[in-house]
């Protein structure tokens, strides 16, 4: 990975970046040389580069990445969310028990001991209704209103209406 940011970081000197805007999701389980490419790849900061998804608490991986180190400041610009679409607080409170005493960070440099999590308020019908209409919504315009990228590779979204907490994937 480091060989290639210091390729991208060469051969965009000067030039607009490869991506304008780049989304991760489960960032807790990237390396620092894997921000280090992506913040290459999204060129100097610039507004809303990268979306950044993660939580420490659920990492499976040894990687710890401080955000800022790696050149992606999120410093005033990160928030946690506080609606729960997949499980309960009973579980939420059994799961951090698990975890008491354990050390999580931030992501960045800081310390995440989950408090600022919670508490975690299962989504309403209602609530899931719109998340879902949302969803949909979004994966349809990708679909109808993006046929060339297509022809270039780009993949379709797909996804399962049964449940509003459901999975939704790339194919």
């Amino acid at each position: 990975m480091n060989e290639c940011r210091q390729f991208i970081t060469h051969e965009q000197s000067g030039r607009p970046p490869l991506y304008q805007f780049i989304v991760v999701d489960e960032g807790q389980d990237l390396s620092p040389s894997a921000y280090r490419l992506l913040r290459a790849m999204a060129g100097e900061e610039h507004r809303n580069d990268l979306f950044i998804v993660g939580d420490a608490h659920q990492r499976i991986y040894g990687h710890r990445a401080s955000l800022s180190s790696c050149g992606i400041n999120i410093r005033g610009r990160s928030s946690y969310l506080r609606v729960n679409y997949r499980t309960t607080e009973e579980i939420r409170k059994w799961a951090f028990g698990l975890l008491k005493g354990l050390s999580f960070d931030d992501l960045d440099d800081g310390f995440d001991d989950g408090t600022r999590a919670c508490p975690c308020y299962m989504a309403s019908g209602l609530l899931s209704r719109i998340f879902n209409l949302q969803i949909r919504s979004l994966i349809t315009f990708w679909n109808k209103s993006c046929p060339l990228l297509n022809r270039v590779g780009c993949p379709k979204v797909f996804a399962s209406w049964a449940e509003p907490t459901q999975l939704y994937r790339i194919m």
